[in-house]
């Protein structure tokens, strides 16, 4: 159990300090079309992945294929507390896209009327 010193101490220590976003440029951008989220102890798993369909010439090869491969391409572990961040931050900004998805419609509407 800390005592009153350690704890002033403690806080005599801490500093808030911004954090400074930063992708390395050789990251691959990966596109993923497949995601599955999983939650194992006290962290979600999230695994994107890329399906990756057979290339076939005939229909007779076509046939012949069983099942689509999806790699996995990346994982992530989060806490709940991240995860939750995460949800909201996706929630505000899909808004924010439809809604410009829905202002560049009405912007076409108006410019094939006139």
């Amino acid at each position: 159990m800390a005592t009153e010193t350690e704890d002033r101490l403690n806080e005599d220590l801490r500093k808030d300090l911004p954090i400074k976003h930063v992708v390395p440029e050789e990251l691959p951008l990966m596109f993923s079309d497949q995601t599955v989220v999983k939650f194992q102890r006290d962290v979600f798993v999230l695994m994107f992945f890329q399906n990756r369909p057979p290339i076939t010439l005939t229909r007779e090869a076509l046939e012949e294929v069983e099942h689509v491969e999806s790699r996995c391409i990346a994982q992530v572990v989060l806490t709940p507390q991240a995860m939750e961040k995460n949800i909201e931050a996706m929630s505000a900004n899909f808004e924010k896209f439809k809604k410009s998805i829905a202002e560049q419609a009405e912007s076409k509407e108006e410019d094939q009327t006139k």
